[in-house]
């Protein structure tokens, strides 16, 4: 097992090629794997955008410096562009779900690991990318990132 307090700190630290190398390396890996699973990449991209989501509102803010890294990844996941200004709307319309949210989400995870350890590996991952975008993974991320692990 890994110390995740430690590698949050390196995930924080990443220089900005890096991170868009990384976040895009895996968003592709976990794409794959999900389409492995489901066998359509419609639904495969419904469950990437899933866990994009997530991590996004797991600290319940988001900043447009996050907004901004994550914005290529979200909008490839949607098909379509989503402004800050839209992104944020759409937190404060779900808050009343977050919990729920996150909590299904950790158990997806979870039941790809039954599938692929690989697949979850790169889904934690991506998910703390995600997390790290404004440069901080907060205390909130890492009890989320800690439920993913399982």
């Amino acid at each position: 097992m890994f110390d995740l307090d430690e590698v949050c700190g390196k995930v924080e630290k990443l220089d900005p090629m890096t991170y868009a190398q990384l976040i895009s390396e895996l968003s592709e890996s976990v794409m794959k794997g999900l389409t492995a699973i489901v066998g359509n990449p419609d639904d495969a991209q419904t469950l990437l955008t899933s866990l994009i989501l997530g991590a996004v509102i797991s600290d319940g803010k988001i900043k447009e410096q996050e907004f901004g890294l994550i914005k290529p990844l979200f909008e490839e996941a949607v098909g379509e562009e989503v402004t800050f200004e839209e992104m944020t709307e759409f937190m404060d319309a779900f808050k009343t779900g977050k919990s729920d949210y996150k909590k299904m989400i950790a158990s997806l995870t979870n039941l790809f690991g039954a599938v692929s350890d690989d697949l979850k590996s790169d889904t934690v991952m991506l998910c703390m990318l995600v997390c790290a975008a404004d440069g901080k993974i907060s205390v909130r991320e890492k009890n989320w990132l800690r439920q993913l692990i399982g």
